[in-house]
């Protein structure tokens, strides 16, 4: 068995093991076939890159939802649009796959910059990928759905904005 096949399996039994641990933890009867997320924090390699698609075989293998994040803290268009693409390429045909263009714009970044870049990211991801779930940001740490909710993304499927709450900070 490969280095990559190896991961690949070690990530399946790691993901079956905690999603049995939350489900207990929780009081859930959630199966353990819930989510992953990798965070990717910029500037990636070769070498994350393979982590990345080690884990999401791991995921996939597991049968686990796995949350591909773009957590950057300004927009790189390009890169985004090439990474997504690839990843959109390899594993377009697989639903276990949702991708995060954007985690936590912050305050500089407007929604028409944002709306842009997503418009951008989503365009290079359907060229492969026409259904998977997509999570587009809103600015200012994603807490201005206010703002997508007036002007949000057109002709688009799949696309779920995300929100995030802080009680006191982050203003």
């Amino acid at each position: 068995m490969g280095l990559k096949a190896r991961a690949a399996k070690q990530a399946a039994q790691t993901l079956r093991k905690r999603g049995l641990v939350l489900s207990r933890e929780f009081g859930s009867d959630m199966p353990p076939e819930t989510v992953e997320t990798i965070k990717l924090v910029r500037p990636y390699t070769m070498t994350t890159v393979q982590r990345i698609e080690a884990v999401i075989d791991g995921s996939i293998a597991a049968g686990v939802y796995v949350i591909v994040d773009w957590h950057a803290h300004n927009l790189h268009q390009a890169e985004a649009v090439a990474f997504f693409s690839e990843l959109a390429k390899k594993y377009g045909d697989k639903p276990n796959v949702i991708y995060e263009l954007f985690n936590e714009p912050e305050k500089d970044e407007t929604w028409p910059q944002v709306k842009e870049y997503a418009t951008a990211v989503l365009q290079a991801i359907r060229a492969h990928d026409p259904d998977n779930v997509v999570i587009v940001g809103s600015p200012e740490w994603d807490q201005r759905i206010d703002l997508v909710a007036a002007d949000p993304l057109q002709g688009q499927i799949n696309v779920m904005y995300s929100v995030h709450f802080y009680a006191d900070t982050h203003r």
